[in-house]
């Protein structure tokens, strides 16, 4: 719970700095963008994001410390299906922007960029899929030895 409001904390924040930016906009009709103003959301986004994982951090690793084993099957459960729906979509995702691609909707140079990022999101959570594959066989192989003797 402690993670969510910390998440929700951290999505408040940023929509607040794009509500300044839109104000901006609507104050000043017609005109450029400064280019400072792009970059300071830029940076704000970056400040609440490490906020954020920092809050976020701290909640998981109090909840870990107080879970049971049965909670414990439970979160990294929860962590698998979570991890393999988001290979699913993003695996939809470049499907869709190689088929863009092919029939010619979108420019193939910009599309680069969305589909390394989709490759990299996909790649990431395979990473993670199989880190927490690993520690699961880990903690399981560690608590049949602690059994046995």
């Amino acid at each position: 719970m402690k993670v969510l409001i910390a998440i929700g904390f951290m999505m408040l924040l940023y929509l607040s700095g794009i509500l300044v930016f839109v104000i901006y906009i609507i104050e000043h009709p017609g005109q450029l963008i400064p280019r400072s103003v792009p970059l300071a959301l830029f940076g704000w986004l970056i400040l609440v994001t490490m906020l954020g994982l920092t809050l976020a951090r701290r909640a998981a690793r109090a909840q870990v410390a107080t879970e049971t084993t049965v909670e414990r099957k439970r979160r990294i459960n929860y962590g698998r299906k979570g991890l393999k729906i988001g290979m699913f979509f993003y695996s939809l995702f470049l499907l869709n922007g190689i088929r863009a691609i092919v029939q010619g909707e979108i420019p193939w140079k910009p599309a680069i960029v969305g589909i390394a990022v989709d490759i990299l999101v996909i790649a990431g959570c395979w990473i993670c899929l199989k880190r927490l594959n690993r520690f699961s066989e880990d903690s399981s192989a560690n608590r049949g030895r602690s059994n046995e003797l």
